[in-house]
Parts: structure tokens; sequence; C-alpha cells
């Protein structure tokens, strides 16, 4: 079973007021293929505070959609140009 991890980040929650809650707990978000099925498949992982694991399965257009609209607000918001 070969896995191959593509981004693994720490994530602050939000607060109340909108922006990150640096004083609360972060959630570990993660993108990775592996080939847990036997076959390769697309997968987005959360691991809250307390260790609760979900990893969900993105098929072709989740994946296509998700980049999408993370290229669109990342340009919106001029994180890239």
């Amino acid at each position: 079973m070969a896995t191959t991890s593509y981004f693994e980040e720490q994530l602050p929650a939000a607060g109340r007021n909108g922006t990150a809650d640096t004083s609360a707990p972060k959630t570990t978000v993660e993108i990775l293929v592996s080939s847990y099925s036997g076959k390769h498949d697309l997968y987005l992982k959360i691991v809250d505070s307390q260790g609760e694991e979900k990893s969900l399965v993105l098929n072709k257009h989740h994946a296509v959609q998700l980049l999408e609209g993370l290229q669109k607000a990342a340009f919106y918001l001029q994180y890239v140009k």
C-alpha cells in the first residue's frame, strides 16, 4: 500500500470574530493519495485536537472543484498573482 502526502498542516479554528483563533486547539488537514482500497484514491484527512480522524475520498470531480475553488479564493484575496 503506497501512500504519498501532498499537503499536511495544522490549521487554526476561526474565532467568533472570524479571524484565526491562535489560542484554540489546531486541526490537522492532510491531502494524500493512497491505495487503501486496492486502487489509488485521493483523500482529504482531518484530525481534530482530540485525535478524532475523518478521511474523505475525493473523486475526480471533487478534486477539480476543490482545486478551482482554492485557486479562485487565493487570487481574489491576492495571495497569488
